[in-house]
């Protein structure tokens, strides 16, 4: 199997590898470790392209990445089509997230809290 270029940077280099394709707590540590890797948008992607069946790729196991098969070898995207680069990357405990809608939801409850409170004052 080719070695991608990505691999070189991925926060799991040097871990027991054993620990991306166990379950339990082994499964855990690994996607801890995937949590705060660089390169998770590109191992998803890689696993999703090349329908990785087995072991945690990008922060996912195979159950996470089920609902993304439908969608590679595509760019991977949020639920309102924004594309999860680098760039728009959200790293959560329950795997990548879309930053572009995190922060265009932050802007609307700010705007809604501040609106509650006005209006608060007001009577």
């Amino acid at each position: 199997m080719p070695n991608p270029e990505w691999r070189d940077d991925a926060a799991c280099r040097g871990h027991n590898p054993e620990w991306w394709f166990r379950e339990g707590a082994y499964s855990l540590r690994a996607k801890a470790i995937c949590a705060s890797c660089p390169v998770q948008v590109q191992c998803l992607q890689y696993a999703l392209n090349n329908r990785e069946q087995h072991g945690i790729w990008g922060g996912m196991d195979i159950t996470d990445r089920r609902p993304l098969h439908s969608r590679a070898p595509t760019r991977i995207s949020c639920r309102h089509g924004h594309p999860l680069t680098a760039d728009n990357l959200l790293q959560t405990a329950a795997g990548p997230r879309c930053l572009r809608c995190k922060k265009a939801w932050d802007h609307e409850n700010r705007h809604k809290r501040r609106q509650e409170r006005e209006k608060a004052r007001c009577q």
